[in-house]
């Protein structure tokens, strides 16, 4: 058990916001990980994004009055939960825990420790991926000099969710954008990143369950404003790389609409000096003829001398 709790007997050192929409078996691993824990100053607050099923049966499991219940008036999104439990938490910290993931029975200690021991408002961590065959560990790497937290997210930085803690005085004046559907961790980390010290923690003391070979969807709004809300600040090398990697998911899809492949292929070759010639061809012209392939390599070298 940590000795670094406050003083005060009338709040809790740590408020842990789960959102939640119609997972019940996860949510108990989720709940029985917290209820672990070696930090045992803390309050959770389960909120329930308008599911179709019973969620707070689950709660009445656990009979601990540490466990506070919210419900959404409507269906919301998993940013709008966040946002409920940040402004209902009464903790000093927040950490943040998706429901169909789970925390070491350290994880809220270590991530304590280490935010006081380096000064920062705000650590994030490496993750266990758990595809129900293996577990993979990926690491939360330390920053490069100068490097800015959009291209560290971009490159092979990682700060996942539910590997978040910060003060709560400090995610209060962020808030999760709630208008997104996908990069909203991406967004919130940028974001917090830029008024207050957010750093890495090498520790795995999280563990993130993804079934095996479940695609990821796309939401092509949510994806373009993050990315040209922060396009300065984003290196020409990530920019082209993230529109190539988008191109190549959707390049084959038939229900994605040909402006939209068009303007994501045209973004991946946007910084044509930061754009090898290997990955031009293989966004401009993977499947075409000798004939085709010269005419593009001779585009390349046009593009390069007149950018």
């Amino acid at each position: 058990m940590t000795s670094l709790e406050p003083n005060s007997p009338n709040r809790n050192l740590i408020s842990i916001v789960v959102p939640v929409h119609n997972r019940k078996e996860e949510l108990k691993r989720a709940l029985k990980s917290v209820i672990s824990q070696t930090i045992q100053n803390f309050e959770v607050l389960v909120v329930d994004d308008y599911s179709d099923i019973d969620i707070k049966e689950i709660l009445e499991e656990f009979n601990d009055n540490r466990i506070r219940f919210f419900r959404l008036d409507k269906k919301g999104n998993a940013n709008v939960c966040r946002n409920k439990g940040i402004k209902e938490a009464n903790g000093v910290y927040i950490a943040m825990l998706d429901s169909d993931d789970e925390w070491m029975p350290n994880h809220l200690e270590k991530k304590l420790n280490y935010l006081l021991e380096v000064g920062a408002d705000g650590v994030f961590g490496s993750v266990i991926i758990d595809d129900s065959e293996k577990q993979t560990k990926i690491l939360s790497r330390p920053f490069n000099e100068g490097e800015l937290m959009v291209n560290y997210l971009l490159s092979n930085g990682w700060a996942p969710t539910p590997t978040h803690f910060y003060k709560t005085e400090c995610v209060n004046k962020i808030m999760w954008d709630e208008s997104l559907l996908r990069h909203q961790d991406l967004d919130f980390s940028v974001r917090f990143s830029k008024q207050f010290k957010f750093v890495p923690s090498e520790d795995y003391t999280c563990i993130v369950h993804w079934k095996k070979g479940e695609s990821r969807t796309e939401n092509f709004e949510s994806q373009l404003k993050f990315i040209f809300n922060n396009k300065t600040d984003i290196q020409p090398i990530h920019y082209n790389k993230y529109f190539s990697n988008f191109y190549l998911r959707i390049r084959n899809r038939k229900d994605v609409d040909y402006n939209q492949k068009k303007f994501i292929r045209k973004q991946a070759t946007f910084y044509i000096k930061h754009c090898t010639l290997t990955d031009f061809l293989m966004i401009e012209g993977a499947s075409l003829n000798l004939l085709s392939k010269f005419i593009l390599r001779l585009k390349y070298c046009i593009r390069i001398i007149c950018s």
